[in-house]
């Protein structure tokens, strides 16, 4: 069974500009992150407790998780709200990698 996958209006925001961003660099990079990218969302979305915990709430839930993008330093924050993925962030790994946590949907 597959979730379904809604976006943090940010998040999606997040990712258009990581996308612009390598096309800018060199033409097709783009395309070659977007591609990375749906894997990775389909990958979650197959097992969406699969990723790395991040955050708990006080009961010890996982609260939010993490996955890297294949082939890119870029990481999709998410929740799980029943059979729903929330993607939170889309983020570089080495820029402020926890800014994202206290997002909600």
């Amino acid at each position: 069974m597959s979730f379904g996958v809604e976006y943090h209006p940010v998040a999606a925001a997040e990712f258009v500009a990581a996308q612009a961003w390598y096309e800018q660099q060199n033409v097709g990079l783009g395309d070659r992150f977007s591609a990375a990218f749906e894997a990775t969302l389909k990958r979650i979305s197959s097992g969406p407790h699969a990723g790395t915990p991040v955050a708990v709430d006080d009961d010890g839930a996982v609260v939010n998780r993490k996955t890297l993008v294949g082939g890119f330093p870029w990481v999709v924050g998410y929740e799980v709200a029943g059979d729903i993925v929330i993607v939170l962030a889309v983020f570089h790994q080495h820029r402020r990698p926890d800014y994202w946590t206290t997002r909600q949907q």
